[in-house]
């Protein structure tokens, strides 16, 4: 009852104060930075583009403000990613088509290629971007729906797009000589959370995390117990961390590790739910996935 209360709550704030955008320049608001990546790319500067969450901003956990409503109404468009990343923002992000423009980039994937988990019956996995394939789709899809709202930059829309499809395809090809460079009996993907599935299936890498889909998931004594004998059984050394989620379960998991007999070490940070800070290693989506494959590769070889 609290939940859709809350829900309720921020459609109505959205609702009642939309207002029309100012003449100039339209702006479209993006929830992650994954999201506004992909619309730098297809519209330059041609627009304002605001993305919601920034570098290091867990989505499970995230909260509009007063400042995030603030933007969303002005906004011309919306892109979000959907398949409930967004949480109890997700409803409230619907309700704002009745208004204005929005989306979810989710949308350009079919159902056949969603993954589905026994953890949320129903429901699929809403970490789409970590398999290229995926983004690559979102992508035409996007492209597409910008080309309705923004009919003026159409060419650009076009021209851009197929530059940035061509480099996605180059992306995915290197992601896999990184991960190909590992040997078979050692392709095995340990993190933090399970936002890894789409990865490991594009990649061919056993997946297997402490905490659920959402960071949002409890860990129990027994989590930790069961990761650290599959890591022993399978004579696993490197587990990896997760930029937005806390070290402290993955080290309780090592120490339990080296308390067996057997050592395990934090193979590096993988950008998972978000990118890293403009200007840095990770912070576009193509940097974030090469970084994720050279940080896996250095470590499971």
């Amino acid at each position: 009852m609290k939940l859709k209360f809350i829900v309720v709550a921020i459609a109505t704030v959205l609702l009642s104060a939309c207002q029309p955008a100012k003449e100039g320049k339209k702006n479209i608001v993006c929830t992650t930075s994954m999201i506004g990546d992909m619309v730098g790319n297809l519209l330059g500067d041609s627009v304002e583009v605001i993305s919601l969450m920034g570098a290091g901003v867990d989505p499970h956990l995230y909260k509009p403000t007063s400042k995030d409503l603030s933007t969303l109404k002005g906004a011309g468009v919306i892109l979000f990613n959907g398949l409930h990343l967004e949480g109890k923002t997700q409803e409230a992000l619907e309700k704002l088509g009745v208004k204005k423009s929005v989306f979810a980039v989710a949308d350009g994937i079919p159902e056949s290629m969603l993954r589905q988990t026994s953890e949320f019956k129903g429901n699929f996995d809403p970490h789409i971007w970590l398999d290229v394939d995926n983004w690559i789709l979102c992508t035409k899809y996007v492209a597409t729906q910008l080309t309705k709202e923004f009919p003026e930059h159409s060419d650009l829309i076009k021209e851009n797009k197929d530059r940035y499809l061509l480099e996605l395809v180059e992306t995915d090809s290197l992601v896999k000589d990184y991960i190909y460079q590992i040997p078979f009996k050692s392709r095995y993907l340990v993190t933090a959370h399970d936002a890894f599935g789409y990865f490991g299936r594009a990649y061919g890498l056993k997946v297997k995390s402490l905490l659920g889909l959402s960071t949002l998931s409890e860990v129990g004594i027994k989590d930790v117990i069961d990761l650290s004998d599959f890591l022993k059984s399978n004579d696993i050394k490197s587990i990896f961390a997760e930029t937005m989620v806390s070290n402290r379960s993955i080290r309780k998991v090592i120490e339990t590790c080296e308390e067996n007999g057997h050592q395990v070490k934090i193979g590096g940070n993988l950008f998972s739910d978000a990118m890293g800070e403009p200007g840095k290693p990770g912070g576009t989506y193509i940097g974030m996935l090469i970084h994720n494959a050279q940080t896996i590769s250095e470590n499971l070889k």
